[in-house]
């Protein structure tokens, strides 16, 4: 049953009552000099800039920047794709000691391993991120005619049957990828997801192909995009849903920006609005005579980058982090807490510190059984810290527990004094019932 504290009014349930065992004395000072630090601190240290990271950009042309006054070569890489948006945005937070867009036009989820390996071969200690635009061109985006077949066909089960298979191999291959970068512990992945380039009037398609006018043609080019996205989104679910994997999502903010009229459809929006590259666009090179109505323009790729800038951990940078899973839960959902560690290079012994801030301002202090105790006892005891990234705590809530705003707490310490090594990571989470 439930623990009652009278002082507090607070219902812990049973995993996260004090255990009564293996207690012992605690200097004053370390009370109350961890428990201060603990209780005050708030995002964004000062240090957290003086830090490194990595930067990788994966993906096809939507990432390389394919008509973005791109430098013409097989991949088709441009200084205005979004990855470089979102590097000089990093750099305002962090330094980023190492920065490389391998992303390719005409890349497929397949063709991905070589960019991956390219990655892994770069692979510093320092925390990594790495985005991810992936999974277009396995449908066949970037080779009009066979897409049109398919996108057009008059019979829809041979139409879901295409879209279904394609999607299993997509989210096969981007399985494997991902498990490849995540198997190092200082890689964090962003990925994106699409927007739907068709002009609504589905204009553009009834030129390259006839019987796109039997079919709702811009309907069948969102089912296309809307399943893509699902598959990347399931791919994140696969793994669990780690917060140390994102889903960047531009696909709404992208209506109403459409390829515009009159080159790539009979409907608005007009070349003021679009966010898609046009024929006579005198800012693309996709062509000879512009754009192609289907890659993002200048717009476009800050939308990409603004939207991929905001989903940056602003702890990113931090030798010893702790992140959960979702910052609002609510009965019936579960909290994970997963810690990760990316030491410097100078060898490190110390003890770990992770508590539990209650709405109250209490802690609990997490033990290795999983266990949650008043007293303030580490983690780990004179540990010589490792690269490192696992789930320490997982609980499913019920309804009985105190509602309100909690926060995880780690810090490093030196071994059996209780003085704070580095800064204070935190992740903040609310219930509420």
């Amino acid at each position: 049953m439930p623990q009652q504290h009278q002082q507090t009014s607070i219902m812990y349930p049973p995993r996260w009552q004090v255990r009564s065992g293996h207690q012992r004395r605690v200097a004053d000072w370390l009370r109350v000099g961890l428990f201060a630090i603990l209780g005050v601190i708030g995002w964004g240290s000062g240090s957290v800039s003086a830090l490194a990271i990595d930067y990788f950009a994966l993906g096809d042309s939507v990432a390389s920047g394919y008509g973005l006054d791109d430098d013409g070569s097989t991949c088709r890489r441009s200084m205005l794709a979004y990855p470089w948006q979102v590097v000089m945005q990093l750099q305002e937070t962090f330094i980023v000691e190492q920065f490389a867009l391998l992303a390719c036009s005409g890349a497929t989820t397949e063709s991905l391993d070589s960019q991956v390996s390219g990655t892994l071969s770069r692979l510093a200690q320092r925390p990594t991120l790495v985005t991810l635009t992936i999974g277009a061109n396995d449908f066949g985006w970037s080779d009009l005619f066979p897409f049109v077949q398919n996108l057009c066909t008059p019979d829809d089960e041979t139409f879901e049957t295409w879209v279904a298979s394609l999607a299993h191999v997509v989210e096969e291959n981007l399985i494997t990828q991902l498990g490849r970068l995540l198997a190092y512990p200082q890689v964090e992945v962003i990925l994106t997801d699409y927007y739907n380039p068709t002009n609504m009037s589905g204009a553009f398609w009834e030129l390259i192909h006839p019987r796109c006018v039997l079919v709702d043609v811009y309907e069948r080019s969102e089912h296309v995009v809307h399943t893509l996205n699902a598959t990347i989104t399931h791919a994140w679910q696969r793994f669990g849903s780690p917060p140390y994997v994102q889903v960047a999502s531009v696909h709404a903010s992208f209506h109403g920006h459409e390829a515009p009229r009159p080159w790539c459809g009979a409907l608005p929006p007009e070349v003021q609005e679009t966010w898609v590259q046009y024929p006579t666009d005198p800012e693309s090179n996709a062509t000879s005579a512009g754009g192609d109505c289907f890659h993002p323009n200048g717009k476009g790729a800050e939308r990409y980058g603004e939207t991929v800038t905001a989903r940056v951990p602003p702890d990113l940078a931090l030798p010893l982090r702790v992140q959960v899973n979702d910052a609002s839960l609510a009965p019936g959902e579960s909290l994970t807490l997963t810690a990760t560690v990316t030491p410097e290079t100078t060898p490190l012994v110390v003890d770990l510190y992770i508590a539990l801030q209650g709405p109250d301002q209490s802690l609990r202090f997490l033990q290795v059984d999983g266990s949650l105790t008043a007293e303030p006892r580490p983690l780990l005891n004179a540990w010589s810290v490792m690269p490192f990234r696992a789930e320490l705590f997982r609980y499913a809530f019920t309804g009985v527990e105190v509602p309100g705003s909690y926060r995880w707490l780690a810090a490093f310490t030196e071994p059996g004094t209780g003085m704070v090594v580095g800064t204070i990571a935190q992740a903040p989470f609310t219930f509420d019932p």
